[in-house]
């Protein structure tokens, strides 16, 4: 029995790594350690891969709205706003349009092309003060100086996630370089949710990232 449950595992597998892989750029609650990275893992673990870290070639503005304290990326390449750190996912078919589901795609995001900066990983240590404020949170290099100051970048055409329609009045600062739920929780437990209450509550963000004011 537990040869034939290994074959069928490993076939199982070995489907998944055939299929066609994209790159998704994820700077919210999907990165790792955030509220819906476990989620995101439970479901799709075999189908997702970590490549790095990565950054965003141009300045998106990066909020967090309603009362829930979302964040959301607005697809506006906006000079005031800041270059937006996070993670590059590959992934396949099957789990992109299980990522398509969970960002309720295209009623509450849309899912769009961008350009990233993807850090390659070198022998060198990085300085202490990049890596004080990169494993403590400390003040020091933002995530946008880190990713600049790398030994290496390599640019990436992935997808990400924007929020799909906005009161313009959302456009506002302050904008931020990266999200950490430790530091800015969200108002929501995701883990606690039914399916029928996280349609709802999308439906009431939806709705409110529309007409709020700032």
């Amino acid at each position: 029995m537990s040869s034939v449950h290994a074959d069928a595992e490993d076939g199982s597998n070995t489907a998944a790594r055939q299929q066609p892989q994209h790159l998704v750029f994820v700077y919210g609650t999907l990165k790792s350690g955030q509220p819906n990275n476990a989620r995101l893992l439970e479901y799709m673990d075999s189908d997702i891969s970590v490549v790095g870290k990565a950054v965003t070639r141009y300045p998106y503005p990066l909020v967090l709205a309603t009362d829930y304290n979302v964040p959301f990326l607005i697809n506006e390449i906006c000079y005031t706003a800041k270059r937006v750190s996070g993670e590059l996912f590959s992934v396949s078919s099957h789990a992109l349009a299980f990522l398509d589901y969970v960002e309720s795609t295209p009623t509450l995001y849309c899912r769009e092309r961008i350009e990233v900066d993807l850090q390659i990983a070198t022998a060198a240590d990085p300085p202490d003060d990049v890596a004080s404020s990169a494993e403590t949170g400390q003040p020091g290099k933002q995530p946008s100086e880190l990713m600049d100051s790398a030994a290496s970048v390599e640019s990436r055409w992935c997808w990400c996630y924007f929020l799909a329609h906005h009161n313009p009045s959302l456009v506002a600062p302050p904008f931020y370089s990266e999200y950490d739920s430790a530091k800015t929780p969200m108002r929501l437990n995701i883990q606690s949710l039914t399916p029928q209450d996280e349609e709802q509550i999308k439906r009431v963000i939806a709705k409110e990232v529309q007409i709020m004011p700032m």
